[in-house]
């Protein structure tokens, strides 16, 4: 073969190589570098379902709040409102006048005051307790105040300066834990399961659950118009404080067994 043969030849072979070698070679379109404006639809799209999503978790996080400023409102309505009821009842008796004065037998006062205010009979009667339970719940409850009163005579120091009695009770915490759970365990005893759990509900509890764990400090002074005003506090702060003032009879009730005869 003469040399311009061979060399026609041999380019002819190099493009047919460069030509098969672009074919086998050449980018796929899942290689191609994405468009711009593809890019930016993927961008957009991943955008809006973020904004969708966030809304939604907005939307359940503003009912969340309304439902706990309604469950506040509720608790704090409910708070004021046994407060006015529990006022109401006060100015009521102290300005009945079936109950001014000696119109009232001192038996027929709550043992303990504005502390608890609920009687036997009316706990009796919210429960539907029959006649024998409710004779017995009766009994028991009276057993027990005599029994607190026994213990808050031991431990109480009693001054009179003119028209103002001061009463100090020191605590009696062993004693007085003791008698409570021994008086949760009669009225367990005495009552339904339902009847129990509408019991602790509607706070229909008849004996002070803090008996003789801090020391009470009790002010009575008589009025010039046959009242007296009592205010008691806890030396510690713990249990609140409590203040009446009416019919002198209601006054000194919750504490006729620490006065001075």
């Amino acid at each position: 073969m003469n040399k311009p043969v061979l060399v026609v030849a041999l380019t002819a072979a190099v493009a047919s190589g460069i030509l098969v070698g672009a074919l086998l070679f050449r980018p796929t379109r899942a290689e191609e570098t994405p468009r711009p404006d593809k890019v930016h639809r993927t961008a957009s799209a991943l955008k809006d379902g973020v904004g969708e999503e966030l809304s939604r978790a907005n939307e359940r996080i503003g009912a969340l709040e309304t439902q706990l400023r309604a469950l506040q409102e509720k608790v704090e309505n409910r708070g004021k409102d046994k407060e006015e009821l529990l006022q109401k009842l006060k100015e009521e008796l102290a300005n009945s006048p079936e109950l001014a004065g000696d119109g009232i037998d001192e038996k027929d006062a709550l043992p303990f005051g504005w502390r608890v205010p609920n009687r036997p009979h009316s706990v009796a009667s919210v429960l539907g307790l029959d006649a024998p339970r409710r004779k017995t719940l009766e009994e028991t409850y009276q057993s027990f105040v005599e029994r607190i009163r026994s213990l808050e005579k031991e431990h109480a120091r009693t001054t009179v300066d003119g028209d103002t009695t001061r009463i100090e009770i020191a605590p009696f915490p062993a004693e007085g834990k003791s008698l409570i759970d021994e008086w949760s365990a009669r009225i367990t005893a005495l009552l339904t399961p339902e009847e129990k759990d509408k019991y602790k509900k509607l706070s229909l509890g008849l004996l002070p659950a803090d008996v003789g764990q801090a020391e009470r400090v009790i002010a009575i002074v008589n009025e010039a118009d046959g009242t007296a005003t009592a205010t008691e506090y806890s030396a510690d702060g713990k249990l609140g404080s409590g203040y009446y003032k009416g019919p002198k009879v209601l006054a000194l009730a919750p504490y006729t067994h620490l006065l001075k005869k």
